[in-house]
């Protein structure tokens, strides 16, 4: 009750221009929407953007990039423009490098979306319209056109505002925008004064090599083969579902990171192998110690774990890559399989003698970020 309180009162605030709002001089298009999660917006606003090429605009794309700008002294707005040859997604973001790399268009990050603005049109003096991002419920940023985005199957969840449900504002803030967008088809239960359907169906299936098939050539090529299918969008199971539609029978792994053990208790290991309490080593790091949990032979509750003593150095490894992750990846150049090495955090291609970083847990499969193994360097 109390977010939806404050955010009520922003908006009015901003309504009555009690807050400030920066108007562009060029017209701008707000895509967002009012739940947390993906619904839909990134693909719209490619759309959008390629529509304003094809009509002979020269839009401009604005985004907030989540924090992986850090502020600096001479840009204390951590304004940074998004070089689709360049930017990778553990820094910028996957959906404004997604959106650079898609569209070609100058695409500025920043979580103040006015300095984006600013800087983009600064930089870019063609453009003459900006679209911004997710960005509806950025008051900041005057604009022209709002359009939300709405998961045409979840809804607006259990209808509680965050954090007890998925609403960033109220459904009745849908009666202000230009219109609604549904990600799936219509719904009675929007009240937009305009709405449209939208459907995201994805008909060619390309390969690393860049192999470009229809899913009537991919599904006989793919018949008696294991598939695996990876999602990273906000919906993973309306994509589960399209290849499922279109023929294509996969498994699709669960990739999640198990949950860091809390301090004090035992958790599984497998066998010969030892864990460390990573959670207590954070509560504790004044004394750099934790307690290890190895397998025993102890019967009763705490059969399976023996714990060490709490003297034993702690030293956080590198979480072991999913070996259903490591299945599925190859090497980009040569298509071959890769090891992976946890000092460095790396995946390793022996035929070509690259060692591909991981960032957060996060394989970069990409030949500039890769390095070359020395001479004497066990590949």
């Amino acid at each position: 009750m109390a977010f939806r309180l404050l955010t009520t009162l922003r908006a009015a605030l901003y309504r009555a221009r009690i807050l400030p709002s920066w108007r562009a001089p060029v017209p701008v298009i707000v895509v967002g929407n009012i739940t947390a999660g993906g619904t839909g917006k990134t693909p719209l606003v490619i759309a959008i953007v390629d529509s304003l090429r094809r009509a002979g605009r020269k839009p401009g794309v604005v985004s907030r990039g989540y924090g992986r700008v850090p502020p600096t002294d001479a840009d204390p707005h951590g304004v940074v423009r998004v070089l689709p040859g360049v930017a990778t997604p553990e820094y910028f973001g996957d959906e404004p490098v997604l959106i650079a790399r898609r569209t070609r268009v100058p695409v500025y990050l920043s979580p103040d979306r006015p300095a984006a603005a600013r800087a983009l049109l600064a930089a870019h003096p063609e453009t003459d319209v900006l679209v911004s991002d997710d960005g509806l419920q950025h008051y900041a940023l005057g604009r022209d056109i709002e359009i939300a985005v709405v998961d045409g199957e979840r809804g607006f969840g259990n209808g509680l505002p965050l954090p007890s449900g998925p609403l960033r504002e109220p459904v009745s803030r849908l009666r202000r925008v230009d219109a609604a967008v549904v990600n799936g088809g219509y719904s009675d239960r929007v009240p937009a004064p305009r709405q449209f359907a939208m459907t995201l169906a994805g008909e060619r299936f390309v390969s690393f090599s860049g192999e470009d098939l229809a899913p009537e050539e991919f599904v006989p090529a793919a018949r008696g083969r294991r598939i695996a299918a990876v999602a990273g969008i906000g919906n993973p199971g309306r994509f589960f579902a399209h290849l499922g539609r279109l023929g294509v029978g996969c498994r699709s792994p669960s990739l999640s990171r198990p949950p860091p053990v809390p301090a004090g208790r035992a958790a599984p290991a497998g066998r010969g192998t030892r864990r460390h309490d990573r959670e207590g080593c954070r509560k504790m790091r004044g004394i750099r110690r934790c307690a290890d949990v190895v397998p025993s032979r102890r019967s009763g509750a705490a059969a399976g774990f023996r714990r060490l003593s709490p003297r034993t150095p702690c030293r956080p490894d590198p979480p072991l890559m999913d070996p259903k992750l490591l299945e599925i990846l190859v090497c980009p150049i040569c298509k071959g399989p890769l090891v992976h090495r946890r000092e460095p955090h790396e995946l390793i291609c022996s035929a070509d003698r690259l060692a591909f970083p991981v960032r957060d847990d996060i394989p970069v499969m990409l030949e500039e970020e890769a390095r070359k193994l020395a001479p004497d360097e066990e590949a």
